[in-house]
């Protein structure tokens, strides 16, 4: 289920929303702003303007209730959803390398991916099962000034309801995870993506998400992004 806020009422996409379910994500499709050092570089729907104020805007999000329940009685649930995540990173920008911002206690660090068509499921879960428990600061990675464009937060028990920290001033997409597991709210930069796109996005993030669950060893090249009903309409 995906809720816009009631500032964009006329912009309401559900993720049920005819349009949205035969449009897969945009693979391949260039991005304006693409990084060789890593920093993910989603394809955006509007250009980026050199000076133009950044317009947050939250969509909060549940998972479907039987998948939040096998997410839960996953012993790694929380990082397959932040897997199912980063696979969705992947098949949008096709970036192999995948430098992403991570909130914890109140800094923000560098979770550096490797990931490619060809890589299990299973694979890329162990890569950032390994990586977690001791993930760099951002600002010991040798960016210089530049600033993640698509930060996650692993929160505790409750979604958040504002902004993201001041901190994420400049992201492009910013994904809260919160307890219980399939649930959390996302921010994103309004001038560059459009109502539609996040919530095809979201749809997207929950389909890998159950398919993740259903077969870990897929290749995350071949893993579906719309469940079999919904890519025969």
């Amino acid at each position: 289920m995906i809720s816009m806020p009631k500032t964009e009422s006329a912009a309401i996409v559900e993720a049920s929303h005819p349009a949205l379910l035969s449009i897969q994500a945009p693979e391949g499709r260039p991005s304006d702003s693409r990084d060789e050092g890593g920093l993910v570089a989603l394809p955006h729907d509007m250009p980026k303007v050199p000076g133009v104020a950044y317009r947050p805007r939250l969509v909060s999000f549940e998972f479907a209730e039987d998948l939040q329940v096998r997410l839960s009685n996953e012993p790694e649930g929380r990082t397959l959803v932040l897997t199912a995540f980063v696979a969705l990173l992947y098949r949008y920008s096709q970036q192999t390398t995948l430098t992403l911002g991570v909130l914890r206690d109140g800094v923000v660090r560098a979770l550096v991916i490797e990931a490619n068509a060809q890589q299990t499921g299973q694979a890329l879960a162990a890569q950032i099962s390994r990586q977690l428990p001791n993930i760099p600061p951002w600002n010991t990675l040798g960016k210089g000034g530049a600033h993640p464009q698509v930060t996650v937060a692993l929160v505790g028990g409750t979604v958040p309801e504002g902004q993201p920290p001041s901190m994420f001033a400049e992201h492009e997409l910013h994904l809260s995870l919160a307890h219980p597991i399939g649930r959390g709210v996302v921010t994103y930069n309004a001038n560059l993506f459009a109502p539609d796109t996040i919530a095809r996005l979201l749809l997207h993030f929950e389909v890998l998400a159950k398919s993740l669950c259903d077969n870990p060893g897929c290749l995350i090249g071949q893993l579906p992004l719309l469940t079999p009903a919904r890519s025969l309409r």
